[in-house]
């Protein structure tokens, strides 16, 4: 007669410094996940990142924590721990413990990249005073834009308070040194926290965004303040973050201390929001004509009509056009209806090629048609 199966010890995992009880973030339901599937744990304690909850972890038996530590206070008290703990915060440089975080140098490189992009050539960095995530954020998208040329041209702002403690005189200070920056500009944000204010700090001294100020954040979580307009930021992959934290995890409490070196997860690229929504013209007459036509691109518009709506002579306006986009005013206004209708292919509802072509400016399907063809850029078109 064969023995009864022994059902599988489940591990016992602390968290501390997310609400793993909810699955209501990319953090969280991949930790479930996990935990379900592969881990076979469940949870026993959940709680903030303090230095309390750390001191607690000691009265806990437990197998194994995910954790984020924030302060030179957490990490000696998580080195009292005598078990094993992942650490998923970059506000540390060296946390004492394995650790698992978002690679904060490319998060900085890519929004330098997205920037370039669009043509800007002026740049400024607010940097908050306090986490090293701040730091290793401002130093990478600085060293693009100096491998770029640009970096006399890029100005830093340095944060004197905590995010939480952003007062007054700081925004104050901060309206002051955003009008030293000659339009367009861009302006990287090395944290979410205050991102609203410095936004809000900019529109009240009269830029204009993203026209006269481009804003890009480094950060933006979900949980954060509605902001207007909506903010381009770094999308930091919090699934393969905590993916990663959990198999580190696992391997640590089954013996296994080869390989201890931070792991760093490199972000998957930027979400582009209204907030850098625009290309950077240094020439007033063919920015004009750029604005023009991102607004009027699905309109029955050519280069005659741009220049007639403009009060411009047109051979002034292509000169101008040419010399400082590099292209005609006629491909630019291709390549905006190309975009758009390559966005249009692929909303849902599925909307019919004939409403694509009237909403983007083309004469009909069949020429739309021809001209994502020509272009290549568009998948299938169905």
């Amino acid at each position: 007669m064969k023995s009864p199966t022994t059902r599988k010890r489940l591990r016992q995992i602390a968290i501390l410094g997310l609400p793993v009880l909810r699955a209501d973030s990319l953090f969280n339901a991949t930790l479930i996940r996990y935990a379900r599937d592969c881990g076979h744990w469940e949870f026993v304690f959940s709680g903030a990142a303090n230095v309390k909850t750390f001191r607690f972890l000691r009265e806990l038996d437990c197998d194994g924590a995910i954790v984020r530590i924030i302060s030179p206070e957490m990490r000696e008290e998580a080195l009292r721990v005598g078990f094993p703990m992942v650490n998923i915060s970059s506000w540390l440089e060296d946390a004492g413990v394995p650790a698992v975080r978002t690679d904060e140098d490319a998060s900085g490189r890519i929004c330098a990249e997205h920037l370039l992009a669009k043509g800007f050539r002026r740049f400024g960095i607010v940097r908050m005073w306090g986490g090293w995530f701040a730091k290793a954020r401002s130093d990478g998208f600085l060293k693009l834009i100096e491998a770029a040329g640009y970096g006399e041209s890029t100005s830093l702002f340095e944060v004197h308070a905590s995010s939480l403690a952003v007062n007054r005189k700081e925004m104050e200070r901060f309206r002051a040194w955003v009008l030293t920056l000659r339009p367009p500009a861009a302006l990287f944000l090395t944290d979410d926290e205050t991102a609203p204010r410095f936004v809000d700090a900019c529109l009240a001294a009269g830029l204009r965004i993203p026209h006269d100020v481009a804003v890009i954040v480094a950060y933006w979580r979900q949980t954060s303040v509605d902001c207007e307009p909506s903010l381009s930021h770094v999308d930091v992959a919090h699934d393969v973050l905590m993916l990663e934290a959990a198999r580190r995890l696992d391997r640590l409490m089954k013996g296994d201390t080869r390989g201890l070196r931070t792991i760093f997860v490199p972000p998957r690229g930027v979400v582009a929001m209204r907030s850098t929504d625009t290309l950077a013209v240094d020439d007033p007459i063919a920015a004009k004509a750029v604005e023009f036509i991102r607004n009027h691109s699905g309109e029955n518009i050519n280069v005659k009509t741009i220049a007639a709506r403009l009060s411009f002579c047109r051979r002034t306006l292509e000169e101008h056009f040419v010399r400082a986009m590099g292209l005609s005013i006629h491909q630019f206004l291709i390549r905006q209806r190309i975009a758009r209708a390559n966005d249009l292919l692929q909303a849902e509802p599925a909307l019919s090629l004939r409403e694509i072509a009237s909403r983007c400016g083309f004469y009909d399907a069949r020429h739309m048609k021809r001209m994502l063809k020509r272009d290549g850029t568009s998948g299938p078109v169905r």
